[in-house]
């Protein structure tokens, strides 16, 4: 089934895809693990900046996921000054 959502890096609307910030390749099917909800293209993206063969430290993969959502938080804080400025 798949659901639409705003996706967290690109802020579009768009189908969702799954990503599990502990890589299940590591950590098996933890369904325990945070997940982050991204378009497809997205969900690549950060894919390709993790690294495929070695296990990294737990925290590592949330600072992965921090830095790669960091610029689009910028960009909607900016947003809702935009905004908040047209509303006054």
């Amino acid at each position: 089934m798949c659901q639409i959502i705003m996706c967290a890096k690109c802020l579009k609307i768009r189908e969702s895809s799954k990503h599990h910030l502990l890589p299940r390749r590591f950590f098996g099917s933890n369904e325990n693990s945070p997940l982050l909800f991204l378009c497809r293209d997205c969900h690549t993206a950060l894919e390709k900046l993790i690294p495929q063969h070695h296990k990294l430290e737990r925290d590592e993969y949330f600072l992965i996921a921090v830095e790669f959502l960091r610029e689009s938080a910028q960009q909607y804080g900016k947003v809702l000054q935009f905004v908040h400025r047209r509303k006054r």
